[in-house]
């Protein structure tokens, strides 16, 4: 839970998180499970637009995204973690940081060790 908290904050925090409500290219509202990310495009597109080789993020992890997003810590904080959980969100989030800071990030892998 805290390096999905951490490096979705981060993202938005920075300015690089896209609205996650809608497709970047057409700007078309997502149904939870719609949305699709390429580690080398920033924004989330949709079935339309999404890249060759994208990767969907997850129905879970779409509106989990938005509960860190708009609900207190404590409301998703008590809830089961296993590793596996938001994995895609990780990956999404990670990987838009680590494009736009041009470098591999070591504070990732030292939360992930917690």
């Amino acid at each position: 839970m805290p390096l999905t908290y951490f490096s979705l904050w981060m993202t938005r925090l920075m300015g690089w998180l896209p609205d996650l409500t809608c497709c970047t290219q057409c700007g078309e509202r997502f149904a939870p499970g719609e949305a699709s990310f390429h580690p080398q495009s920033d924004g989330l597109f949709c079935a339309l637009h999404r890249q060759g080789t994208g990767s969907l993020l997850s129905a879970d992890s779409w509106q989990l995204a938005q509960r860190i997003l708009h609900e207190p810590t404590a409301a998703f904080a008590e809830e089961p973690w296993p590793r596996r959980r938001a994995q895609d969100l990780r990956r999404f989030t990670l990987q838009s940081l680590e494009r736009h800071l041009e470098r591999r990030l070591r504070t990732a892998e030292a939360i992930a060790r917690l």
